[in-house]
């Protein structure tokens, strides 16, 4: 008998061991982002149980929250034992679900989390919470007021929000949906969870649509979201006249809408670019139409159809009852396109465009003209996908380009 005790691991060897093979940082890959059959973006932070267990052995380390993390693990191992042979899982990722199920059953809480009005409490772990974010090392135990307090109210956060928020610092997942991701983002980025906000921007960038793209723009150039920033403003440029119909477009703010169209990507001809503006203009025309030199200074108006530039441009009240500086613009566009058509005949022209150099796509367009014997560049052709094709068709002097895409 006294042969097998000795054999035997304690149970004190056993935590230790649990314990320390548990708190090994283990490089993990980066989070996941996948989507559901109902759209909703699922994250899967799987570096989150090496960032709590992490956090967990600096506090042991320096002798803080001691007690509280010991029991913790020491139930962590219990649920081990029991779990490890039913499930393909590393250490950390069981004691991580033992740690939420501590939580859930309010088994060794030490801390609530309390809504602005109080009438909400989750109940928690301090060592937990301070090893998931800065936000929380700095709370409790950065030697203000909460580090001794058994209640701490956080009023930024609805109840919702704050709930979700405390789940994702025990498991490391969050749902975002339609309905919520601005409001995650904020939260993620007061309590400092960068994961959770990056995948509210990855979620936000594959919602872009004409009805909410201004509102996705000014939401990403509000909290310099810069990657989203990027996203949502290609996407308005090449869709910018669709955008222009929806609700949100009259709260564009004048200089976005100048950079849109001045991208280099503005592929919408100058009678939609004209008609976007107008638009605009007329949602707020007293306060706006100060605007409209800035905005003719940067449509290519010689470019436009005779009749267009005759039947809507010349004849808009709001251009007709402009400063002299507009009626200035709108002359030199109109003599630079009657010279163009001079004697009503059109020159011929020499057009080249698509193809590959080295395998790599070729969006320019260029025009040659034989007479002139000078080179000149159209606009470029939309950024290219895997498996889109272009073709190039003239009829009554106007050129139309066409995509279609080709599966294998």
């Amino acid at each position: 008998m006294g042969d097998m005790e000795s054999t035997m691991m304690s149970e004190d060897q056993a935590t230790a061991n649990y314990v320390e093979r548990s708190m090994a940082v283990v490089e993990k890959p980066r989070e996941k982002f996948t989507y559901n059959v109902r759209g909703h973006l699922e994250l899967d932070d799987t570096g989150h149980p090496v960032r709590i267990l992490s956090g967990l052995r600096r506090f042991q380390e320096e002798g803080k929250f001691t007690d509280s993390i010991r029991s913790l693990l020491e139930f962590a191992l219990a649920e081990a034992e029991e779990d490890l042979p039913m499930h393909d899982e590393d250490d950390d990722d069981v004691t991580l679900r033992a740690l939420n199920k501590c939580r859930l059953t309010r088994r060794f809480v030490d801390l609530a989390i309390l809504t602005q009005n109080r009438m909400f409490a989750f109940p928690c772990h301090r060592a937990v919470l301070a090893s998931s974010s800065p936000y929380f090392h700095c709370l409790l135990d950065g030697g203000y007021q909460e580090s001794d307090q058994s209640e701490i109210v956080i009023g930024d956060l609805s109840s919702g929000v704050l709930m979700k928020m405390i789940e994702y610092a025990y498991t490391g997942k969050l749902v975002i949906n339609r309905y919520n991701a601005q409001t995650m983002f904020e939260a993620g980025l007061i309590l400092q969870y960068p994961v959770v906000q990056e995948a509210c921007c990855e979620f936000m960038s594959n919602q872009l649509e004409p009805e909410n793209a201004v509102g996705i723009l000014q939401f990403a150039m509000k909290f310099a979201c810069e990657d989203l920033r990027v996203k949502a403003f290609d996407y308005m440029v090449e869709n910018l006249y669709f955008v222009s119909q929806s609700k949100e477009y009259r709260f564009l703010n004048k200089e976005t809408l100048l950079d849109l169209i001045r991208s280099d990507r503005q592929l919408f001809s100058p009678e939609c670019l004209y008609e976007s503006v107008m638009t605009w203009i007329k949602f707020e025309t007293e306060s706006r139409k100060k605007f409209l030199k800035d905005f003719l200074e940067n449509i290519n108006l010689p470019q436009m159809k005779r009749g267009f530039f005759e039947t809507v441009v010349e004849k808009e009240q709001i251009v007709s009852k402009s400063p002299p500086e507009c009626y200035q613009i709108i002359y030199d566009a109109k003599q630079k396109m009657e010279k163009r058509q001079e004697n009503g005949i059109s020159r011929d022209a020499i057009v080249i465009f698509g193809g590959s150099n080295d395998g790599v796509f070729v969006p320019e367009i260029d025009l040659y003209d034989p007479r002139l014997s000078s080179w000149d560049s159209l606009p470029s052709l939309p950024k290219h996908a895997e498996g889109v094709r272009h073709a190039l068709a003239e009829l009554d002097n106007d050129l139309y380009v066409v995509a279609s895409v080709h599966f294998l």
